[in-house]
């Protein structure tokens, strides 16, 4: 989620059965606590990234001039909100980093290491090839947009990148990152689940604009993934399971469990005939989609 805008606070998505949500770095050292005082009075579960660029995701790209990039910075702002920041984010698409994508890494890898929190990379479209980004990417890191058909999980063949098999096998984890530009394309998930490589996180990347565009909220995003044949029951593990073990803050959630806080999403399928689309206008059509109908934190009903 990018929790910048009014128009799209944190309880907003409640509604759609998400209790827990992460910012994906809208903000950075120099203005994340305008963000924090937003999760504050959230009424769910509100966590952020920190982006690595001082000024958060701005016009431009935060990373074209490396100089915002500052690990100092960044270290010192989450010392400061714990509670609040739980991990560095770094977008390094070539129109957000230009030909610095590996150094902002090698930045984030600088403000993340001491105080042992995760990095999150938005790929696609990188100055450099994904290998290299991986080899600097350690357990528990995130590669989000995963199905980006540029300098994406695949090499010239379709197939899967030996590289990133072995990033899995070192305990990197792969997130859908399902938002509206650049991010996916059908072609690429049909061809990494032939090759049996699931995302292990079903994200919405959800913006205000997405609202009403592509993403819509995050029964959508699961139902991309039931129109290509997931189960459903792999398909809800990646959103609440394989979600929570993602951030230390979120360990032991996920679960119904007896005795563990009762954040639950109630979802409904329904049948029909229902269109779904990726960020190239590309169309797949099922007789299945997700429908949030009920959500509850802490135990207590959120209105849906």
């Amino acid at each position: 989620a990018h929790l910048t805008s009014p128009k799209l606070p944190p309880s907003a998505l409640l509604a759609d059965g998400v209790t827990s949500v992460v910012d994906g770095g809208s903000r950075g050292a120099d203005n994340a606590g305008t963000l924090i005082e937003i999760l504050r009075r959230s009424s769910n579960r509100a966590r952020m990234l920190l982006n690595i660029g001082r000024s958060g995701m701005g016009v431009g790209g935060e990373l074209r001039d490396i100089s915002n990039a500052d690990p100092g910075a960044a270290r010192s702002a989450i010392e400061h909100n714990r509670d609040w920041i739980i991990g560095i984010k770094a977008r390094l698409s070539r129109r957000v980093a230009g030909p610095n994508d590996l150094e902002g890494l090698r930045r984030a890898r600088a403000a993340a290491d001491p105080l042992k929190v995760p990095i999150m990379l938005h790929i696609g479209d990188t100055a450099s090839p994904l290998p290299a980004i991986l080899a600097l990417l350690r357990p528990g890191d995130i590669v989000s947009h995963m199905f980006a058909p540029v300098r994406g999980i695949l090499d010239d063949n379709g197939r899967i990148l030996p590289e990133v098999r072995e990033a899995r096998k070192r305990g990197v984890r792969f997130d859908f990152g399902a938002g509206r530009v650049e991010h996916w394309a059908w072609s690429v998930v049909e061809r990494a689940l032939d090759q049996d490589f699931a995302p292990d996180t079903l994200s919405s990347d959800i913006t205000a604009s997405g609202r009403s565009d592509q993403v819509l909220n995050i029964p959508n995003v699961l139902s991309n993934l039931l129109a290509l044949g997931m189960p459903i029951e792999e398909v809800i593990r990646r959103a609440t399971v394989n979600a929570a073990q993602t951030y230390s803050d979120f360990r032991g959630l996920g679960t119904l469990r007896p005795g563990v806080v009762a954040d639950i999403a109630v979802l409904q399928v329904r049948e029909g005939d229902f269109t779904f689309v990726d960020n190239y206008k590309g169309i797949r059509n099922s007789r299945k989609k997700l429908f949030a109908k009920a959500a509850f934190f802490g135990g207590k009903r959120a209105s849906v």
